[in-house]
């Protein structure tokens, strides 16, 4: 490219390509599955109340932002989140789940 209105014939760079986030250079069939996820309550100290829904990944015993919840606990699938059936929903999980997640 040139720049105008100098006078001189100045070469400036060219936009520059930046590569695809996740590309990281792999073919697409090179990528892993997508990880399931799983959706699970969160309780009140009295057992009954709901407090709020998490995230969990895969068959992990994590939340993803990092509480442990009794295994027995409510769950629904991933694709509830976003749905009235999966509020309250904690917001951390919520957060780090949109970002792992196409």
């Amino acid at each position: 490219m040139r720049r105008r209105g100098t006078g001189d014939s100045v070469e400036t760079p060219g936009p520059t390509r930046r590569p695809r986030p996740g590309g990281r250079g792999q073919s697409e069939t090179a990528e892993e599955p997508p990880v399931r996820h799983r959706i699970v309550a969160e309780k009140l100290p009295d057992g009954d109340t709901l407090k709020e829904w998490h995230m969990v990944r895969g068959d992990e015993q994590l939340t993803m932002c990092g509480r442990e919840l009794d295994p027995r606990a409510d769950e629904q699938s991933d694709e509830a989140w976003g749905t009235e059936t999966a509020h309250p929903f904690c917001h951390t999980c919520g957060a780090l789940y949109l970002r792992e997640t196409p």
